[in-house]
């Protein structure tokens, strides 16, 4: 019997995120798609900074970055003329190594994803495989151990088998057969708009207005950031990406369409047979960009339907959805694969911790928890692009003309004052109830001493990655920290030395000491790598300046608990229920 612990269908960006992590978690899997092979296609183009933390795990993150378009701002237009100019870096999260947007064909990041998988982990995605029928021979049984799921397999050679896994994740996107397969809805509606995209090159020209000796004397002006340009005739986004290509998108020209067939799920479905131009890019450029230009040598042209749905469940017993089987929405905020990949992540290490039967945590009560804590981030996120792109993108000559008007007059403003209110956050972020459990664990530098005096810079969450949980002990700065590496008061850090002790095949210790705990005196015999915040950044942003204190990291990176050394007691009564 050909049996499995968890098996993939889909081999996209979520998909092989979900195989990588898997194999850190030494869960077997094997990762189907009926797909002939890899699409060349670029469709999703932004890796958020999170995201890009979490490809930083396998070590993919800094390829990536190198290959694609580091955006540095994101430009807003309204008739040709500049409305709003957002500098990327400065909105961006300033305790990652990765603050700004990264623009980068889907394709190159699957690809990455992919060799990483073989390279690392001896494992590929098994292409032109279907699945004919997916269910559950043993509805209700409780067993983990159980290969409950029966699936089975035709490939391109016309053979079929059959697979028996324990749980079965659907990455397989808006037509999950894993999702119909569960019996989950797909709640939601298409847009009536239809869009049209093109990867293509653009030359650009001097603006007739420029003097010619000055033209002549100077490169014409270029788009160098995400812009949105808005006009009385629409909408056009415009994506520089690597070696003079950029990414078009615009609503059609022509009526509505009417097409709002519910079974018609797909965020790249062309909606009919006449495919578009390039003169309908090059009207829209005409008519909507801040600089002349003309387009040439397109490599990929598209009409698609844009769809707002969500799955009403992240999981029904034995199945579970991620990416756009769970969730599909606008483009707007380039947030559709960063959701995949992160949906990944954390069902990976739940999905690790109850089939290794390790952990804290009830195994019913955990596995629950990806539906909780992934569907309310989905609806936030639909939510959120819903109402941008329903802006953006009216036909409505009174939205078109308050949109217009509020990008001139009063979004600058909103974005200055939002620049104050980030001051204000970053107070709150600092302070000793600025961090709660079920945040994102923020990320800075320390200071790594080795035995024989050597100093290296790393950042906290590379020194957090792997399959089990971190516990970073924030210490002092006094003389005994200093020499010995432990709190001043002796019956905490017996607390936390047990506890650690005790726990030592789930959690990984990292202790941090502060900037006046850096000295070069004898370490009486020490042998481990020091640990030293030495500019008070991480305690800081912790908000462990006025006394010791410790976070429990999650594998996914996400803070599971926090508090005081001097309430460390909290800490085990939580991890024992």
């Amino acid at each position: 019997m050909d049996t499995v612990d968890v098996l993939i269908i889909g081999g996209g960006p979520t998909g092989l995120m979900l195989a990588l992590e898997l194999a850190l978690q030494d869960v077997s899997f094997r990762i189907l798609d009926k797909a002939l092979n890899r699409s060349d296609q670029s469709r999703a183009l932004v890796v958020q900074p999170r995201s890009l933390e979490l490809l930083n795990r396998h070590g993919i993150a800094k390829d990536l970055v190198a290959q694609g378009w580091k955006n540095t701002a994101v430009q807003v237009f309204v008739h040709k003329k500049e409305a709003i100019n957002v500098n990327a870096e400065s909105i961006g999260p300033k305790d990652s190594q990765f603050p700004a947007v990264l623009l980068i064909s889907q394709a190159e990041t699957e690809r990455f994803l992919e060799k990483t998988l073989k390279e690392k982990y001896g494992k590929a995605v098994e292409w032109s495989v279907t699945i004919d029928d997916l269910k559950e021979e043993q509805p209700g049984n409780d067993d983990i151990d159980c290969h409950a799921i029966t699936a089975t397999l035709h490939n391109d050679q016309g053979q079929t088998s059959q697979i028996h896994a324990k749980y079965v994740v659907g990455c397989d996107g808006s037509h999950s057969i894993v999702r119909h397969a569960a019996g989950l809805a797909f709640e939601g509606a298409p847009y009536p708009q239809d869009f049209i995209l093109a990867d293509t090159h653009l030359n650009f020209t001097s603006p007739q207005s420029q003097p010619q000796s000055q033209s002549q004397s100077q490169p014409p002006p270029s788009i160098t950031n995400l812009s949105i340009c808005l006009g009385n005739s629409g909408f056009m986004a415009i994506f520089p990406l690597k070696d003079g290509l950029y990414r078009l998108i615009c609503i059609r020209p022509g009526p509505l369409s009417t097409n709002n067939n519910e079974n018609n799920t797909s965020n790249n479905e062309n909606t009919d047979d006449k495919p578009p131009t390039l003169q309908d890019f090059q009207s829209a450029l005409d008519n909507l960009a801040p600089v002349p230009a003309t387009v040439h040598s397109p490599i990929w042209i598209a009409r698609f339907r844009l769809h707002h749905r969500q799955v009403n469940r992240y999981r029904c017993g034995r199945f579970f959805v991620a990416g756009d089987a769970a969730h599909i929405h606008s483009p707007a905020g380039g947030q559709g694969m960063n959701t995949g990949i992160q949906d990944a992540v954390n069902l990976a290490w739940k999905l690790g911790l109850v089939l290794h039967h390790r952990g804290p945590y009830p195994a019913e009560r955990l596995l629950e928890s990806y539906h909780s804590e992934r569907w309310k981030v989905g609806r936030t996120v639909l939510n959120t692009t819903d109402r941008l792109f329903e802006t953006i993108s009216s036909k409505s000559g009174l939205t078109i003309w308050i949109r217009n008007f509020v990008a001139v007059w009063i979004l600058p403003w909103v974005v200055w004052l939002l620049g104050r209110e980030r001051l204000r956050g970053r107070f709150r972020f600092i302070s000793q109830l600025g961090i709660r459990g079920g945040d994102r664990a923020p990320d800075g530098k320390v200071k790594v001493v080795g035995r024989g005096g050597a100093e290296e810079d790393v950042f906290l969450l590379n020194l957090c990655r792997g399959k089990m949980h971190h516990l970073v002990l924030f210490l002092g700065d006094d003389e005994g920290v200093k020499k010995t590496g432990s709190t001043t008061n002796s019956g905490e850090n017996e607390n936390s030395e047990a506890f650690c002790e005790e726990n030592k095949e789930l959690v990984h210790v990292i202790r941090i000491i502060g900037p006046k705990g850096d000295d070069n005196e004898e370490r009486n015999g020490e042998e481990e790598e020091r640990y030293v915040d030495s500019e008070d950044t991480l305690r800081s942003r912790y908000g462990f300046q006025k006394e010791p204190g410790y976070v429990l990291i999650r594998p996914d990176g996400y803070i599971a608990h926090i508090g005081t050394m001097s309430a460390f007691e909290e800490l085990r009564t939580w991890f024992g229920k």
